[in-house]
Parts: structure tokens; sequence; C-alpha cells
């Protein structure tokens, strides 16, 4: 006698946040998602690259949308039947300024996210920011604030430090210290205050004091040599935010 086990999966709807692809065949492509019910999960997406396709319409990044699949956690890809948006972000796909900065954002989520497994907590911190970045006026400073406060759900939250004397930021430690001469596991001194008056005083902070567009790049640049640092990733893993320089100046 044979036992013949036969694996039966329902046709479900997921939500997510679309964060990039890469090709998978001449029409077809694997979309990386994070998934309300399932973590970061990868999709193959069928007929995407033909010249007729609608589909590809909807790959823009951080864009909400519902996938119909027949999902199976043994798979490490599954099949995508069906994509639709569940909210229009138009405001993000026709400002560039806000574009080019999703392209960031969603680089960033794609390399530091990496748990298959459900996180209600962090779905709904980052659904609510990309509806706050979608219908707020544009802001210049959304995403330093953003990768900070992000931190705080990828375990690395910067320690703020009062003291005076502490005053470059530990790229490995995540701490502000004094510091003799030149480290190359710290951000020089006028970044690292930047920061940490960040962390004392909040989101006012960027908008309240006259920092330059350099300043403001700078700032940038430096967390995401944090974000490189505290994720084991080599220097300039993270590359899309030097677009944001070109488009900012």
């Amino acid at each position: 006698m044979y036992l013949v086990l036969f694996f039966v999966t329902m046709r479900q709807t997921i939500q997510a946040i679309y964060l990039g692809h890469i090709n998978y065949s001449e029409t077809s492509v694997i979309g990386r998602f994070y998934t309300l019910e399932y973590g970061k999960q990868s999709f193959i997406l069928k007929g995407v690259r033909k010249k007729k396709s609608k589909l590809v319409a909807l790959l823009q990044p951080l864009n909400l949308v519902e996938i119909s699949t027949n999902y199976r956690s043994d798979r490490e890809l599954n099949l995508c039947y069906g994509l639709s948006l569940t909210k229009h972000l138009n405001d993000i796909a026709t400002d560039i300024r806000k574009t080019t900065i999703a392209l960031f954002l969603a680089e960033i989520l794609n390399k530091s996210i990496v748990e298959a497994e459900e996180n209600q907590e962090l779905y709904s911190f980052l659904t609510a920011k990309i509806n706050q970045f979608e219908t707020e006026r544009f802001n210049p400073n959304f995403h330093h604030y953003f990768l900070l406060e992000l931190c705080s759900f990828l375990g690395f939250y910067p320690l703020y430090s009062a003291h005076k004397s502490e005053t470059q930021f530990n790229l490995q430690d995540g701490i502000f210290e004094y510091v003799k001469g030149n480290s190359g596991i710290h951000l020089d001194e006028d970044v690292s205050f930047h920061l940490k008056q960040m962390l004392h005083k909040g989101v006012s902070y960027l908008g309240e004091e006259r920092i330059s567009s350099s300043e403001r790049m700078l700032l940038l640049n430096g967390l995401v040599r944090y974000y490189e640092t505290q994720l084991g990733l080599i220097s300039n893993s993270i590359k899309s935010h030097h677009v944001l320089q070109a488009i900012f100046g």
C-alpha cells in the first residue's frame, strides 16, 4: 500500500508593500514584497515584461498592493496569480523628489528586513509612514527620520548621550563617545552633532534649524553607513541615496 500525500492550498489575498524585483525570464520577474501575513517574501510575476503587460505599472517603489497567491511556507518562491493596488500613491508617483526618496527607502527595506515571518507592528509602521509621505507636503527631511525610526524595529536604535564631551558616534556600538584623532568606525563631529540633536529634539530639529543641503546629505550618508555597519553589509552596498544627491544637490 502506498501512502500518497497531497498538499492542498487555498487561493488567498495578502497585503504587501512592493520593494523591488529582478528579472526571472524573458517575460517574468521575481518581485520582492514585505507582507502583512508572512513578512518579507518573493513571488514570481509572470508576463510582467511583455510589451502589453499592465502589471509593470504597479511595480513602483513602496506601492501598497494585494497579492493573489497559493502561499506555501515550504517554498522559497510562490506564484503571484494577480496583483492590484490597495491605494493609488499619486503624489509619490508624480513628484520626482518623492519618487526618488521612495526608491531609496524601498532599497533600505529590501536590504535591512530579512525575516519571513509576520510582524504586524512593523507593517503598520511602514504603511502609516507611506501614507504620511503620500498625503503631506514634501519634506526634505522625511527619509532621515524614517531611517532613524526604523532602527528601533531592527534592533539598533542609537543611544543618546547628554555628555558634551561625547561628540562622535560609534557606528559599531551605536553610542556617542569621546574620541581622540580620526577613527574609521566613527562619524565626524559635525554629522554626529546633527544626529545627537535629532535624537534629543525629535522630528522638529531638522525643520527648525537652517541646515544646508550639503549638511543634510552628509547626515544621510552617515545614517546609511550606520545601516551598512549594523547589517554587516560591505561599504557602498546601499547605492540609491547617491541619486538623492543629484536631485537635491
